[in-house]
């Protein structure tokens, strides 16, 4: 059996929860607990103690990539009562930053740094390629691009010495877990595209059914052309479910549920939800 909890998101529709702009899943798989990103606060740790769930039970953490919104939680993780590893790529600790509106530069990211609490020294493993964390469980890195309509926003950046260059996104990586004779895509912000996430997955993967995608899709803010295509893909895909969150925003959100119809389900925080 595969489910998982919304912790973090950016919509909550029921008391006594918390929301905010981040994501955090908790994904359960046959008695084993995964801890997928933890949000930009204390939220996520929150929210799971109102659910009644136990965050030091988890066999293993993950993080997408370097966001504060997706990493900015760890600080909260109770690293002092739990064995859990945590799964990061290297480059998730690089400068991340974001070019607003105005011309200015905004460090976006993570503020959790090795070392910052002692309990956590010894905890972080680094994941690049094709790593199984657990069994039946992977993470997945260096996703390729298999088309001509999906790239990275022009809007992020990193620093390579004294100089910002475009970050490419080259840290973040994609959780798959076995389900049943398939396969469950966790994708926490698909910035290189979550059709090249899909893909990827397809390509690494090769003959393996994939039944279901879990993500946050970077919608919000894409032109109709992007969006339009993304809609025709998972349209004509054999996924049984897709579930969009966080970043994938309220209007692109709507028309994935009007296109896929019962094979999309919105999230919010709290939730719980079934995946085989």
């Amino acid at each position: 059996m595969l489910q998982f909890r919304i912790l973090c998101n950016n919509y909550v529709a029921r008391g006594r929860l918390l929301a905010e702009h981040g994501l955090s899943l908790w994904i359960e798989r046959n008695g084993t607990s995964i801890l997928f990103d933890a949000g930009q606060t204390d939220v996520w740790l929150r929210n799971a103690h109102t659910l009644g769930l136990k965050p030091e039970s988890a066999n293993a953490v993950v993080l997408s990539h370097g966001h504060y919104d997706h990493c900015g939680g760890l600080e909260h993780f109770p690293f002092q009562e739990s064995s859990a590893m945590v799964y990061v790529t290297p480059q998730a600790f690089q400068k991340k930053l974001t070019l607003d509106a105005n011309g200015a530069y905004r460090d976006i990211g993570m503020p959790w740094r090795l070392g910052d609490s002692p309990e956590s020294e010894g905890r972080v493993a680094s994941t690049e390629g094709k790593t199984e964390i657990l069994p039946g469980v992977w993470t997945l890195g260096n996703i390729g691009s298999y088309n001509s309509f999906e790239s990275v926003q022009d809007c992020f950046f990193t620093e390579e010495g004294a100089e910002r260059v475009p970050d490419h996104m080259e840290d973040e990586q994609i959780l798959v877990v076995k389900d049943g004779d398939g396969l469950a895509i966790f994708s926490g912000c698909s910035h290189r595209g979550v059709v090249n996430c899909v893909e990827h997955v397809r390509a690494c993967f090769p003959g393996k059914k994939i039944l279901s995608l879990v993500a946050g899709m970077h919608l919000n803010g894409e032109g109709p052309e992007r969006i339009q295509k993304t809609l025709e893909y998972f349209s004509q895909s054999d996924l049984q479910k897709v579930i969009p969150l966080h970043c994938t925003g309220i209007t692109a959100a709507a028309q994935l549920k009007q296109a896929l119809g019962s094979r999309c389900a919105l999230g919010a925080v709290g939730d719980k939800i079934d995946l085989s």
